[in-house]
């Protein structure tokens, strides 16, 4: 199997990043698996507090070989939640084919990694799969039938606890707020663009009025513009 890199973002949560590192480390493909870690800087008008926890988190990445191999890129002043995403990415996708990406809230279990590069691989040529999620989503949200038999299902929406995209998909992605506001004012957009969920469209209004530092608001509607889905574990 060809097992592709995987990108953690941390910035300033400690204990969070140790709990990520440690289960990744715990991965059945950790051992073989290539991490490359952005560490963001502080903000301008940062606390000594706040100072405090980036550099503690500085630590943390550097404290043990989490993965087979691991090289850092460690801001020195603040690069922003999204523009720290969306630029370490797009560097790492001008390496690699592919890559797995996580942050600092997320806990993987053992068979992550397998199911990443499992999937990285399947569906590499299915051009109309733009993502690989790693999470499902709420069962109060949403349930398959009792009778589904498949391991995965295909979805409208991204979903970024865990995920993974190949360079080419990444290439696509239009990040200016042009087409979204576009599609604000075109019902029959708005309303096929829901079938995602109904909070998609108060997420793309904060991304436009400057309410949202976020990455995903436009790499999820661009899955819908180039009629693209995301594959998403039934567990």
């Amino acid at each position: 199997m060809k097992i592709y890199p995987i990108i953690l973002f941390a910035y300033n949560r400690p204990d969070h990043t140790l709990q990520v590192l440690q289960a990744l480390k715990n991965n059945e493909l950790a051992t073989q698996s290539h991490l490359i870690v952005y560490v963001d800087g502080p903000k301008a008008n940062a606390t000594h507090e706040q100072i405090g926890k980036i550099e503690e988190v500085r630590r943390v990445v550097q404290q043990e070989q989490w993965c087979g191999s691991v090289e850092y890129h460690i801001a020195e002043q603040n690069i922003g939640c999204r523009n720290s995403i969306i630029q370490g990415i797009t560097e790492v996708l001008n390496r690699y084919e592919a890559a797995i990406i996580l942050e600092d809230d997320i806990v993987t279990a053992p068979c992550f990694l397998n199911y990443m590069n499992t999937c990285l691989k399947v569906y590499q040529d299915k051009k109309a799969v733009f993502s690989i999620s790693g999470m499902s989503p709420n069962e109060n949200r949403f349930s398959l039938p009792d009778n589904y038999q498949y391991d995965v299902f295909f979805s409208h929406r991204q979903l970024n606890s865990g995920w993974a995209t190949w360079a080419d998909r990444w290439r696509m992605i239009d990040w200016s707020n042009d087409a979204l506001n576009e599609m604000l004012a075109d019902k029959r957009l708005l309303e096929n663009y829901s079938r995602g969920g109904d909070d998609l469209i108060p997420m793309i209004k904060d991304q436009i009025d400057g309410r949202s530092d976020a990455w995903d608001i436009q790499f999820t509607y661009n899955h819908f513009i180039h009629h693209a889905l995301s594959v998403i574990p039934r567990y």
